[in-house]
């Protein structure tokens, strides 16, 4: 049921757009009818856009169709509401790729251009840069050309060399401090209302990332406490594509297990759902280590994932050849 209501109300309101040479008429259409009952259904929205944590992040695990998805329809209930919505985006834009798109028509020519980032075009094929995740950036692109509420603010650290830190440790810690600071100086620099963050789900943690060798605070922790809430994205089982091991052939789709049963109390949900980490008897059902109170301030059910391939599949080429 879930994604046959997704089904419907995305062809309705985004049929075609994500195509070169995009009908202008729609286009128009779907920034200046964000809200008017075409944003898709999120149970509990409000708790979200009410709070008075001005930085939402929420935690992914990346290569699925339904975390960008959420966040679409997050945007569009925010923008709905006359809210200054800033999206906070786990990409690098040293290069000004992502920027240029953004501000471009969208067309084929335009995407060639974005995907020369090595993000985009290498072999390592996570799912930061999946079909979802540009489906996501060609929404963000019209609504930053047609609201001026509206900021996009890419937050992944460029190149940090092992060599420049002691250890790894070191270097793991400026990382996700780096990330926390671009996501608070984007969000001040525009004067958003809510910044929207989409991340890794281990980034989102509000706590220390200890294994072996390695032990470090993570994102989250370095985000201002008293204007910030986590989430962790849950979900009922289904397929991701992701990178289980350092070569691009290890990238690819994969079977997960789910943090839920379809058959329990939230499994039976038939829309994304927000549950804040106060209401325990849905909380409860997922219990650790699954969920840990001290990491997140509540979860969002996504229902079954669903794999989403790499954007630019066909264009990739070795980093052998990109070097020549």
């Amino acid at each position: 049921m879930i994604h046959f209501i997704r089904l419907v109300g995305t062809y309705a309101l985004f049929a075609g757009l994500i195509l070169s040479g995009c009908d202008k008429v729609n286009e128009k259409s779907i920034v200046e009818n964000a809200g008017n009952n075409s944003c898709l259904p999120v149970t509990g929205v409000d708790s979200l856009l009410t709070s008075k944590a001005d930085i939402i992040v929420i935690g992914e695990s990346h290569g699925m169709v339904e975390p960008p998805e959420f966040i679409e329809a997050l945007l569009c209930h925010s923008l709905s509401k006359g809210i200054k919505t800033a999206l906070a985006l786990e990409l690098n834009d040293d290069q000004g790729l992502l920027e240029r798109y953004l501000l471009s028509d969208g067309s084929k020519a335009a995407k060639n251009a974005f995907f020369d980032d090595w993000a985009w075009k290498g072999e390592f094929t996570d799912g930061r840069s999946s079909q979802a995740m540009m489906e996501l950036i060609d929404r963000a692109r019209l609504y930053k050309q047609g609201n001026k509420a509206f900021s996009v603010i890419p937050f992944k650290p460029g190149n940090m060399p092992i060599e420049d830190y002691q250890n790894q440790n070191a270097r793991s810690q400026a990382y996700e401090k780096t990330m926390a600071k671009r996501i608070v100086e984007g969000t001040e620099k525009i004067d958003a209302d809510k910044t929207i963050v989409l991340v890794g789900s281990l980034h989102a943690r509000k706590g220390r990332f200890s294994f072996k060798d390695m032990d470090y605070d993570l994102m989250a922790i370095h985000l201002p406490e008293n204007r910030t809430e986590t989430y962790l994205g849950v979900h009922t089982g289904g397929t991701s594509w992701n990178c289980r091991g350092p070569e691009p052939d290890d990238c690819g789709q994969y079977e997960v297990k789910g943090h839920t049963s379809l058959d329990s109390k939230i499994g039976r949900g038939e829309t994304y759902m927000v549950v804040k980490k106060d209401n325990s008897d849905v909380i409860g059902l997922l219990g650790p280590p699954n969920f840990q109170t001290d990491w997140y301030d509540g979860i969002i059910y996504f229902g079954t994932a669903t794999a989403s391939p790499p954007a630019n599949k066909d264009g990739r080429i070795p980093f052998e050849e990109d070097m020549k």
